[in-house]
């Protein structure tokens, strides 16, 4: 429904007419306190998308890093090394 309203309202401020005549859609006039009371929940809207479709882009673009794997394995082992010459228990 907010999209509807923001087709009509970008209708209103172009001279083109609008695809269906009035009639068809029934919908009230977009006044600024219409609009006032959609606009944060149009504003959350546009920025939940862009903060799924950023973290899917960065999902689906992110690259395997082999050697810094090996060198936090290597870390993790010189650790429990550490902890057993200190004789600090390690749990698994």
């Amino acid at each position: 429904m907010i999209l509807a309203y923001l087709a009509l309202y970008s209708y209103h401020l172009t001279s083109l007419p609008p695809p269906l005549s009035s009639h068809f859609l029934a919908l009230p006039a977009l006044t600024s306190a219409s609009l006032s009371t959609f606009s944060p929940l149009l504003i959350l809207a546009v920025l939940a998308l862009h903060a799924v479709t950023d973290i899917m882009y960065t999902v689906l673009t992110f690259n395997d890093c082999k050697e810094a794997a090996k060198e936090i394995d290597d870390q993790v082992k010189e650790a429990h090394a550490a902890m057993k010459k200190r004789k600090i228990p390690i749990t698994k």
